[in-house]
């Protein structure tokens, strides 16, 4: 599952304007298993 995840967030980053979405992403990541 965390691969899954993880994979398509690699390919995300790819795209430029996809930018600000990972970031968010990675924010509630941290935010959820504080």
């Amino acid at each position: 599952m965390a691969r899954s995840v993880f994979g398509e967030i690699l390919m995300m980053i790819r795209n430029t304007h996809t930018h600000v979405y990972i970031g968010t992403m990675i924010w509630l990541w941290i935010w959820l298993f504080q």
